[in-house]
C-alpha cells in the first residue's frame, strides 16, 4: 500500500492530477481501510462486528466522497504544481467541466494573466 501511494504521489507530482489518479487515490483509501479492519479481525477472531464495520466504513467513504468537487480538486492540484515550477497540461485543464471554475481564484491564475484568460475562455465558458 505504501508503495502504491508513493508511486501515485510521484505520478501526480510529475504529470499532474487527473480523474484516473483521483480515482486511484480513492481506491487506495478504501483498500487501506479494509486491510485495517481485516487485520483487526485477524487479531481479534471473536470480534462479531467485522461485517458491520466494513459496511460502516463503506458508507463513511461514500459519504465523504459524495460532496467532493473532482474537477475543482484536479484543477487546484495542477495549479499548485505550477506554483512549484512544474508544467501545466493546458489540454487536460481545458477538458474539465465548469465545476473547475473555482480555479479562477487560485494564486497561479491571479499571477499569470494569460492563464487567467485561458481558464476563463475554456473552463468558465462552459457555464
Amino acid at each position: 500500500m505504501a508503495s502504491a501511494y508513493q508511486r501515485l504521489a510521484i505520478y501526480v507530482d510529475a504529470y499532474g492530477a487527473s480523474y484516473l489518479r483521483l480515482g486511484v487515490a480513492f481506491i487506495e483509501v478504501a483498500i487501506a481501510g479494509l486491510l485495517l479492519l481485516t487485520a483487526a479481525k485477524s487479531l481479534l477472531p471473536r470480534w462479531r462486528g467485522y461485517t458491520a464495520a466494513v459496511l460502516a466504513f463503506a458508507v463513511l467513504l461514500a459519504t465523504a466522497a459524495s460532496p467532493m468537487n473532482a474537477d475543482s480538486a484536479i484543477a487546484n492540484e495542477n495549479l499548485d504544481r505550477v506554483l512549484r515550477g512544474k508544467r501545466l497540461d493546458y489540454d487536460y485543464l481545458g477538458t474539465l467541466t465548469s465545476d473547475a471554475a473555482s480555479a479562477l481564484d487560485h494564486p497561479a491564475v491571479r499571477l499569470d494573466p494569460r492563464l487567467a484568460l485561458f481558464v476563463e475562455g475554456t473552463v468558465c465558458a462552459k457555464h
